[in-house]
């Protein structure tokens, strides 16, 4: 059995691993950029190593062979609840605050890479930023002035 130093590391590892062949739309860059770019921002947010760990874990369950049951074997039990929220709709202010670094991760890089598309997802970020109520306050408000900022770009 593998031993890691931190459960951040174990849960960058298996991200690692699972998102192995996946590339990111647009770029062809390694999927894992996406995890890591979420768990930097939630890094800016929180030193809460579960938030973290659940921040790379994020669409593990979702989107590769990876199961719940396997992430609560792994994790520990407040980990493997911020994961299950974040496969569906967020209602705690951890699995919030990751979905908005993960939504301003994804705004971003469609902005970036397809402007037709952006002008279609951007209002829906929008419209999905403003539901997250008990995420990180500070954190959504810079999300939602950012996206209109990119929908406002979009438009010119």
């Amino acid at each position: 059995m593998l031993h890691f130093p931190t459960r951040v590391s174990h849960a960058e590892a298996v991200a690692s691993l699972a998102h192995h062949n996946q590339v990111r739309a647009y770029t062809g860059a390694p999927y894992i950029e996406h995890p890591r770019n979420v768990v930097l921002k939630v890094m800016t947010i929180t030193g809460d190593p579960d938030i973290q760990a659940a921040a790379w874990l994020h669409d593990v369950a979702k989107d590769t062979d990876i199961t719940m049951e396997q992430i609560e074997d792994w994790f520990n039990p407040r980990v493997a609840r911020i994961v299950r929220e974040l496969t569906g709709k967020p209602t705690g202010a951890e699995a919030q605050t990751i979905r908005v670094c993960e939504i301003v991760d994804d705004m971003e890089h469609v902005a970036a890479h397809d402007p037709e598309y952006a002008a279609v997802c951007l209002p829906e970020m929008l419209s999905a930023l403003i539901t997250l109520d008990r995420a990180d306050e500070y954190t959504r408000d810079r999300a939602i002035e950012g996206c209109l900022a990119l929908i406002l770009e979009q438009e010119l």
